[in-house]
């Protein structure tokens, strides 16, 4: 219960602020983390300027690339700049809160299924551009040799401030979880028996 309430507090804090505020614009990435911290204040202690900065970046240019390609394709594009991916970013955590059968029902205006707040924040088509388009790394510099190369500057950035802002002490428990997964990854270990990959996390 803690866990759920503390993921609506989050997204109702990115959403509040979604009209542009100052506090958009701050960066905490530099500042001390405090019990007077918001949400959004830890959150963007590790989703950094930089990782934002360069997720716009690689997005716009990625739907340039499909727009060359594909004329038709996202119509009426215009760019997407810090305010949308924010917002963005707080529905997809929202969506995780708020089941619904279906991407296109999270915008039905059919009272049994209607939620206002996806439709006041961002139009479905706009919301679904951007997913479409969201990209971490420039696809024109492959570095093949890097099985994370796709997350471009999003990974080592937060591993960064992981290890800037988390201090896990002197000793440290490490524990293994089964997590059901059944797409191509280069360093999954498979389990037959389990159909699960194994994955490590401190306790």
């Amino acid at each position: 219960m803690h866990k759920k309430r503390t993921q609506l507090v989050t997204c109702s804090t990115l959403l509040t602020l979604s009209r542009f505020t100052d506090e958009w614009m701050t960066d905490p990435s530099q500042e001390s983390l405090t019990d007077q911290s918001t949400p959004l204040h830890f959150l963007k202690s590790f989703i950094t300027e930089n990782v934002i900065q360069g997720l716009l970046l690689q997005t716009n240019k990625y739907a340039n690339e499909i727009k060359a390609t594909k004329p038709n394709a996202l119509p009426n594009w215009t760019p997407v700049n810090v305010n949308e991916i924010w917002v963005f970013f707080a529905l997809e955590l929202l969506m995780g809160i708020v089941k619904k059968p279906s991407l296109k029902d999270y915008w039905s205006t059919d009272p049994l299924l209607h939620t206002p707040i996806f439709s006041n924040q961002i139009s479905r088509n706009r919301y679904q551009y951007i997913l479409r388009s969201l990209h971490f790394a420039d696809n024109s510099a492959p570095n093949p040799s890097d099985k994370l190369w796709k997350l471009g500057v999003f990974l080592p950035e937060i591993q960064k401030q992981f290890e800037i802002r988390v201090n896990l002490g002197k000793f440290l428990c490490i524990d293994e979880s089964l997590m059901p997964f059944h797409g191509r990854l280069g360093f999954r270990q498979y389990h037959p028996l389990k159909r699960a990959d194994q994955i490590l996390f401190p306790c």
